[in-house]
């Protein structure tokens, strides 16, 4: 009975161990939304943690000590099993470690994870298409595996066969039934492990040549989400010299009307995120910032809670030093002249993303009307991409969402879909999705991407457009990661394959070593 206890223990310390490995990869992977996941948080707790490396740090921890846990019980076992084992009392302390403490932990990451899975469904994906990436490498192992188990597996169907031959109650036939099967399978395994790396190749592969008439396809146009938000404060003049000097195309602001009527830049309806509101209005710190007047937005500072919050760990990882981040200091929140000015100056493209006051605001019918004469005057035109169907944006580029399209792309003829639109896409769009696009000769922006792994693929299908906070990374790259065309893919994967297997073959011709007597 006290062998079968430490059995049950040992398989929950394991399957507390896999729980706590599948969220160290899904968090690991999902490491670009790290920097939302604290500023939500934060809202949510008004505490300026960086939680995201609190929960990767106490998860390794908490996984190495499930580890000691499988150990020690495996240890447990097998001295019960010697009968080397002492009946000894068991402590408290001993009792609290292996086996009262394991359990809440247990249950607040799967807690955890789970409200991950549910609540970051979207971000999810990325690590699917990470592990896509990655395919040959996954397979490539496998087949390592296989090419190791091959003898073992031979020496398996030799056995099987033999008893089948020894076992007057079945037929020859049956016995052949059976050691076919068992070939058949291991071959079934053997030959998917070979051929599903070259039927599906990760979409970093091309059917391109290396000639110029066929070359990779062209770099996507690099859109700043919020300026460059990842090294300085979202949606501030700062952020938009920064998206120039980086060498962006342009950048999107978030743009909302205050209580008097002036455009100012801001993405949250608080101002509690990125402001010190709570300082400075602290009776009004959860309103809304549409509640404001210009002038009392103007006495805010927007820039210090980026110095002390560092929310992309921007500094912490050396992109920007210190001394550099400190002149965010008492940035102000500008206004929309300010924006377009230096989007003129510097000669970007502008993505006007419109943050619509609710009903009871003073300039709620008038808000779009009122941004498009702005947006007007500023004699941007085609360089102002912005989501509306107004009359008054027929010279602007029109953004489109891809929720309007519906679930089906196949009816896209009946939309309304100008040469010159694009359609706001999200990161995960599958390739699917876009080869309908591009049949149709319909322009994509995919966003907001923070990862070169899947900005690689998205780059290798096709896309016009990308959004990101990342703009310095993805401008740095001068190609996609693990880009190479299909013949050079292939080559080497079959090369790989042979020379595993070639190592199996090894293993089989190698003479069997004779046991000398003792």
């Amino acid at each position: 009975m006290e062998q079968l206890k430490e059995y049950l223990w040992l398989s929950f310390y394991m399957i507390f161990s896999v729980t706590l490995g599948i969220f160290i990869i899904i968090f690991g992977l999902v490491f670009p939304f790290w920097g939302e996941i604290d500023g939500f948080l934060y809202v949510l707790l008004l505490i300026p943690w960086k939680f995201s490396i609190v929960f990767i740090s106490i998860s390794v921890i908490t996984f190495i000590y499930s580890i000691f846990l499988i150990t020690h019980s495996k240890k447990k076992i097998k001295s019960k099993e010697t009968n080397k084992s002492k009946i000894v009392k068991r402590k408290w302390g001993y009792i609290f470690v292996s086996r009262i403490l394991p359990i809440p932990l247990f249950l607040f990451w799967v807690f955890i994870l789970l409200a991950i899975i549910i609540s970051g469904e979207d971000h999810i994906i990325l690590v699917l298409y990470h592990l896509e990436l990655l395919s040959p490498l996954i397979f490539f192992v496998i087949v390592i595996f296989l090419s190791l188990m091959f003898k073992r597996f031979k020496d398996y169907i030799g056995i099987n066969i033999k008893t089948n031959q020894s076992d007057g109650n079945q037929t020859i036939t049956q016995q052949k039934n059976k050691a076919l099967f068992v070939i058949v399978l291991i071959s079934f395994v053997y030959i998917t492990a070979f051929a599903f790396p070259l039927i599906y190749p990760p979409s970093t592969i091309s059917n391109y040549s290396n000639s110029s008439s066929n070359p990779i396809p062209d770099k996507p146009i690099i859109l700043a989400h919020r300026g460059a938000a990842y090294l300085a404060p979202e949606n501030t003049i700062p952020a938009g010299i920064l998206t120039a000097e980086l060498g962006a195309d342009g950048w999107e602001v978030d743009v909302r009307i205050s209580k008097d009527g002036e455009f100012y830049m801001m993405h949250d309806d608080s101002l509690i995120r990125t402001t010190n509101v709570a300082e400075k209005f602290p009776d009004r710190k959860n309103d809304d910032g549409e509640t404001f007047l210009f002038s009392e937005l103007r006495q805010l500072d927007a820039g210090t809670w980026f110095v002390e919050r560092d929310p992309f760990n921007a500094i912490l990882l050396g992109k920007i030093s210190r001394a550099e981040s400190e002149n965010y200091r008492m940035e102000k929140i500008p206004s929309l002249d300010e924006i377009l000015n230096l989007t003129i100056y510097y000669d970007l493209i502008i993505d006007i993303d419109m943050k619509k006051p609710d009903s009871s605001h003073p300039f709620s019918e008038e808000y779009e009307s009122l941004l498009l004469t702005k947006l007007q005057e500023s004699n941007l035109e085609k360089k102002i991409i912005i989501k509306t169907t107004s009359k008054q944006a027929e010279n602007m580029t029109r953004l489109i969402s891809y929720r309007d399209l519906g679930p089906n792309l196949e009816n896209l003829s009946e939309f309304e879909i100008g040469k010159g639109d694009i359609i706001d896409e999200k990161y995960w769009i599958s390739d699917r999705d876009f080869n309908i696009y591009q049949e149709n000769n319909i322009t994509i922006m995919a966003g907001v991407l923070d990862s070169t792994w899947r900005y690689s693929q998205l780059w290798m299908m096709g896309v016009e457009y990308v959004l990101t906070d990342i703009p310095d990374v993805f401008i740095q790259m001068s190609r996609p990661i693990l880009s190479i065309s299909r013949s050079i893919y292939s080559l080497i994967w079959i090369s790989a394959v042979f020379l595993s297997y070639g190592i199996a073959i090894l293993q089989i011709l190698k003479p069997k070593r004779e046991k000398i007597p003792s």
